[in-house]
């Protein structure tokens, strides 16, 4: 293929094919996201460099995608509500759309990661609707930790329904869909709002007492599961 460059350069038009190459992690503008390689009006790509012993500032995966961080060089740590986890050359982070992190390099030696991002068609994003539809859980059993201004649902089953105030790893690599839901507290109960999609998936015209039972997920009182009767 000749004619071919590397750099900066190759990062316009922004909607036509575009080469990179990751040698050089020096080049490219500098954005909030770091040195960019690549963009277009869907697509991102940059590096982001950390020098030993340096952290980034906090950073939020958009609400509209999913985020991918790969180490290239050196080791790095990340660090969101679900814990903090070690990562090493040739390894990488999936991060879920609108989730806080921030990264770290614990190691003696230069790190450097590639951050890319997709994002959906605008006509191809599906937003988060709360429905009319709520459900009534004991307070008491989320009382292991700060609850936040909204619960996260995850559609564990075609029947059950988890829910939990943290960003449970586990139960989001197993579930086939997960969204915020707002959520009020009236004393000792606890209502959730589900989000329009959850109940169109499930199926849902409505939701009394006796549709379904809340049972508590362990001892760690920050999580639950919602069993929908049929």
């Amino acid at each position: 293929m000749s004619g071919q460059s590397s750099g900066a350069e190759q990062m316009e038009p922004k909607d036509e094919l575009q080469v990179f190459r990751l040698g050089g992690i020096a080049e490219g503008s500098v954005n909030a996201d770091g040195r960019v390689v690549a963009d277009s009006s869907n697509c991102h790509i940059a590096t982001i460099e950390l020098q030993s012993g340096e952290s980034s500032p906090e950073l939020r995966a958009r609400p509209d995608c999913e985020q991918i961080l790969f180490v290239i060089e050196g080791e790095c740590s990340l660090s969101c509500e679900a814990g903090e986890f070690l990562l090493k050359k040739d390894q990488g982070f999936l991060v879920p759309a609108d989730v806080r992190y921030a990264v770290s390099n614990p190691g003696s030696a230069r790190a450097a990661l590639l951050l890319m991002r997709t994002t959906a068609q605008p006509e191809k994003q599906v937003l988060n609707v709360p429905s009319d539809l709520r459900v009534k859980l004991p307070f008491d059993e989320f009382s292991g930790g700060e609850i936040r201004s909204h619960f996260e649902l995850y559609a564990l089953t075609r029947h059950t329904i988890g829910v939990s105030f943290l960003l449970m790893q586990d139960w989001n690599e197993a579930s086939l869909m997960r969204m915020h839901a707002p959520h009020e507290i009236d004393g000792d109960t606890l209502w959730v709002t589900i989000p329009q999609r959850f109940a169109q998936w499930y199926g849902l015209q409505r939701l009394d007492d006796g549709d379904y039972r809340f049972v508590p997920d362990g001892t760690s009182r920050t999580r639950g599961r919602i069993e929908l009767g049929r």
